[in-house]
């Protein structure tokens, strides 16, 4: 708290507004106040600035920072308007223009804490949109199910072909990658949402296919299974596969 204290170089200046938003993030870290999205913005935007500065992070984790950087910006345009925005993209410049003439520990523990902040917020940016798809879903197999049946037809179900439940196997395999990824986070930013996005769109294709109740089935059985593993490096390779696998499905249809 003392080192990130001396990162405030006065309220006046923009470099001052974006030093103001580390300060806040520290006290709310000890319960002390409220974090606002000016707040986020202001850290994320000036740890960004900063390393470009004095790249204290490696390549993979500076595009992590500026993927998640960009969707910060937007919801905080959103938010507070694009007039402030830029202030605060300026305000970050000047930040990092003083604090990186002097590159050393200080600025490393900065620029650690945006990329932390980054994360925290990606994190809650795609459960929020996985609880979206989620309520879709469910109301869409709701819908469907509500649907008048023909007495005729009742029962009537047959059980998928072997090469249909092949392919219902191969989608329960890449279902159950999905739900170790989002236990185990072994894939960035950008691919987590679009690992999330392809099983979607898959899973909105199967249940027309085979209806909700066995994908409904399938999707508990990956779920409990991924549950059942430690984060480790198989995990990581299944993950991996899992992603590569549905990306080329998805591809090829």
């Amino acid at each position: 708290m003392g080192r990130i204290s001396k990162w405030n170089t006065g309220r006046g200046s923009l470099a001052g507004s974006v030093a103001g938003g580390v300060m806040m993030l520290a006290i709310s870290a000890a319960g002390a106040a409220t974090v606002t999205m000016e707040d986020r913005y202001s850290v994320v935007a000036g740890g960004q600035q900063l390393d470009r500065q004095c790249e204290h992070l490696g390549a993979a984790e500076r595009d992590e920072l500026r993927e998640i950087a960009a969707h910060v910006e937007v919801e905080a345009a959103k938010e507070i308007g694009g007039e402030r925005v830029r202030e605060i993209r300026a305000g970050a410049r000047e930040f990092a223009d003083q604090r990186g003439a002097d590159c050393g520990e200080e600025t490393s523990a900065a620029v650690a804490l945006s990329l932390e902040v980054a994360r925290d917020y990606a994190v809650a940016r795609t459960q929020v949109a996985e609880r979206a798809e989620a309520r879709r879903q469910r109301q869409e197999a709701a819908a469907q199910q509500s649907q008048a049946v023909q007495p005729e037809t009742r029962n009537t179900r047959r059980e998928p072909q072997p090469e249909l439940s092949a392919e219902l196997d191969r989608f329960g395999a890449q279902t159950h990658a999905y739900y170790l990824q989002r236990r185990c986070g072994h894939l960035p930013y950008n691919q987590a949402v679009d690992f999330w996005k392809l099983v979607a769109h898959k899973h909105k294709a199967f249940v027309r296919r085979f209806g909700a109740r066995a994908i409904g089935r399938m999707q508990r059985a990956a779920e409990a299974g991924a549950n059942d593993l430690s984060c480790s490096s198989r995990t990581r390779r299944i993950v991996h596969n899992g992603y590569a696998t549905l990306q080329r499905d998805i591809r090829h249809n």
